[in-house]
C-alpha cells in the first residue's frame, strides 16, 4: 500500500487538491499504480463551451471572464482527471500566447483546447500544431512575417523560449527559422491558418547544420537526429537532447522545486528522447523519481494564485461564476490567459 503522505504530495502537485476520496482510493495501491491512475485521463477531446468558439466583439470581455470561471470549474471540480488542466496551464505558460494582443477569444480557446487534449501527447504533434494556429500566429507576428518583410519574433521565440534556450543556436540559425516561417499566416475572411506560397521565401536555408525550406521543417530539425548544437556550452551535443533537457527542467521547476540537479534534468530528457517526444511517459518517470518524494519537493514550491483559488473553489463549494475568480487572480499577479510575456 501507498503511504498516505505520499499520495496527498502527489495529488496536491498533480490535481491542485488532494481530495480525500481519491487519496483513500490510491493509497489502496502501490505509489507507482497512483502515478497511473493520475495519468489516466479520458480518451477524446473536450468541447470549447458554447459562446466560447467565436470572437463577440460586443461581448468580449463577459467571454474573457466565462473562459476563465469555466477554466477554474474544470481544474476544481468538473475534470475526471485534474492532471490535464495542470498540464494544458503548463504548455499555457510555456508556448504563451495573450488575450488582450490575440484579441480573439476563437482563436484563445482553440489553443486552450490544443493544451488540454493534446498535453500528455507528443511533443512534436504539439508544437508543430501551437506553430500554425491563429493564437500564436498573431501573438508572436507570424501572420506579418512576409518575405519582402520578414519578421523575426517567432522565429527567434520558438528557438530561444519554446525549445532550445537562449545561447543554443546562431543569429543565422533564427534568420533562416526565419524565412522557414514566411507566409505561414491567416485568412482575413475565416481566421483561420493560411499558406501563401507568394509571401513564402523558397530558398533552401541551412539551420543548425541541416537544410530546411518551411517553417514546420524547423520543429523537426530540432527534434529530429540529425542535428547538433554548434555553439554554446552544449556544442557537440544533439539538438534534440538539448531541447529535451531545456523541457525538462521548466517540467520539474512547475511540479517539484526549483535548480533541480543535472541528474534530474538529463535523466528526464532522456525518457522524452528515448520516447520519441511522448509527454505521458516523460510526466510519469518525473513522477515516480523518488526526489519527487523527498522533503525538498514536498516543500519546495509555493502555491501559485492559481492553484490557491482553485483550492478555495473546492473547499468552500462556491461556484466561479460566483466568486469572480478572474478578479482575485489579476489581483495576486495571476491572470489566466495572460501568461508571463516573451520578455
Amino acid at each position: 500500500m501507498a503511504a498516505t503522505d505520499e499520495i496527498a504530495h502527489l495529488l496536491r502537485r498533480t490535481e491542485y487538491v488532494a481530495r480525500p476520496e481519491r487519496v483513500a482510493a490510491l493509497t489502496s495501491g502501490t505509489y507507482a499504480a497512483a502515478v497511473d491512475d493520475v495519468l489516466n485521463v479520458p480518451a477524446g477531446g473536450i468541447p470549447i463551451p458554447a459562446g466560447l468558439e467565436y470572437h463577440d466583439e460586443n461581448n468580449s470581455y463577459r467571454q474573457y471572464t466565462q473562459a476563465v470561471q469555466w477554466w477554474f470549474e474544470r481544474m476544481a471540480r468538473t475534470s475526471p482527471r485534474p492532471i490535464q488542466e495542470k498540464m494544458a496551464f503548463f504548455w499555457h505558460g510555456h508556448f504563451c500566447s495573450e488575450w488582450g494582443k490575440v484579441f480573439d477569444t476563437g482563436a484563445m480557446m482553440q489553443q486552450n483546447k490544443l493544451f488540454r487534449d493534446g498535453g500528455l501527447g507528443n511533443l512534436r504533434t504539439l508544437a508543430q500544431a501551437m506553430a500554425i494556429q491563429p493564437a500564436m500566429l498573431r501573438y508572436l507576428d507570424n501572420s506579418q512575417n512576409r518575405k519582402s518583410s520578414p519578421n523575426q519574433n517567432f522565429g527567434r521565440e520558438l528557438l530561444e523560449l519554446f525549445l532550445l534556450g537562449v545561447g543554443n543556436y546562431t543569429e543565422a540559425d533564427v534568420e533562416a527559422a526565419t524565412s522557414a516561417w514566411t507566409g505561414h499566416g491567416i485568412d482575413g475572411t475565416t481566421g483561420q491558418y493560411v499558406f501563401r506560397p507568394t509571401q513564402h521565401d523558397s530558398t533552401v536555408r541551412t539551420f543548425l547544420g541541416r537544410p530546411v525550406s518551411t517553417g514546420p521543417d524547423v520543429i523537426d530539425v530540432v527534434l529530429g537526429p540529425d542535428a547538433v548544437i554548434a555553439v554554446g556550452p552544449n556544442a557537440g551535443l544533439p539538438s534534440r537532447v538539448v531541447a529535451a533537457r531545456f523541457l525538462s527542467k521548466k517540467l520539474w521547476e512547475a511540479f517539484a522545486y526549483q535548480a533541480p540537479s543535472a541528474t534530474i534534468v538529463n535523466a528526464l530528457g532522456d525518457v522524452l528522447v528515448a520516447n520519441n517526444f511522448e509527454i505521458a511517459p516523460w510526466v510519469r518517470a518525473m513522477l515516480n523519481r523518488s526526489e519527487f518524494l523527498s522533503t525538498t519537493a514536498r516543500e519546495g514550491l509555493v502555491k501559485t494564485p492559481v492553484e490557491y483559488i482553485t483550492g478555495l473553489l473546492y473547499q468552500t463549494g462556491i461556484a466561479a461564476s460566483v466568486a469572480h475568480p478572474e478578479w482575485y487572480a489579476e489581483d495576486m499577479g495571476q491572470a489566466m490567459f495572460y501568461p508571463p510575456n516573451v520578455s
